[in-house]
């Protein structure tokens, strides 16, 4: 049926090392996919991003809680009454506001404000028609959202006001062979915010991190760190869509 369940997590005293699961429960009841969430921390909230395939595959979300072991979730929100089947990235910027973006053909981006289990939109940005696919990130030293899109890969700031977006110029990070979604991370020891792709050479998938940070309306890039090729076909195929986290410093990628 296509359900989308949420677990809440304990981790475990002691080493820290272990987490304690509850019992799964059913977040959204109608038929979805393409889930995504993202936590708002000043108001301990999270929101829960889909496809709604009950409702014309509409881009939908829903505002949640966690109550001791349980999840508690509001009523659906519409983002964008229009068939969206891509993922999308939840991104916090602060002051109760989460960054949405859809990485579909038709790119979209909203800021949307939290309020108990509600959530309610500005203004729609896009489409991007010639955009092949979108990540959002955070650079919060400088209080300015970062937007990836591609063919390949170019970044540009957006400054927020409110529930409003201004944009400016494009930086190209990677020129070629970045054929899929990337992931954007910030790092606040180092406020940098780092990129991370896997573009395709010579029949090969080989990652690449690129650090960015923000000078005024402008993207800066540095060195990327390029890794050693993905050499089998499980590897290939998971470079289509990494994850990654900062932590202290370090930067995780699965």
């Amino acid at each position: 049926s296509n359900v989308i369940y949420a677990v809440v997590g304990v981790p475990d005293s002691g080493t820290g090392t272990g987490i304690t699961w509850s019992t799964s429960q059913v977040a959204i009841t109608s038929s979805s996919s393409k889930a995504t969430i993202g936590y708002e921390p000043t108001t301990n909230r999270f929101v829960l991003a889909y496809t709604n395939q009950a409702n014309s595959s509409y881009w939908s979300c829903r505002v949640g809680y966690i109550d001791g072991t349980s999840s508690v979730w509001g009523s659906n929100t519409t983002i964008r009454s229009q068939m969206l089947a891509g993922e999308t990235d939840v991104v916090s910027i602060g002051d109760s506001k989460m960054a949405l973006g859809n990485n579909s053909n038709n790119n979209y981006t909203r800021i949307g404000t939290v309020s108990g289990t509600s959530i309610s939109f500005g203004t729609t940005y896009g489409p991007d028609t010639s955009a092949g696919f979108m990540t959002l990130g955070y650079h919060a030293a400088s209080g300015k959202l970062i937007q990836v899109i591609g063919p390949n890969a170019k970044a540009r700031v957006a400054t927020i006001s409110g529930t409003s977006l201004s944009f400016g110029d494009f930086t190209t990070i990677i020129s070629s062979g970045v054929n899929y979604k990337g992931a954007l991370n910030y790092d606040s020891t180092s406020e940098v915010i780092v990129f991370y792709c896997n573009p395709y050479y010579a029949g090969a998938y080989q990652p690449r991190a690129v650090p960015l940070t923000v000078s005024g309306t402008t993207v800066v890039k540095g060195a990327p760190l390029v890794d050693s090729p993905f050499t089998n076909a499980e590897e290939s195929h998971n470079a289509e869509s990494p994850f990654s986290v900062c932590v202290s410093g370090k930067y995780y990628i699965f």
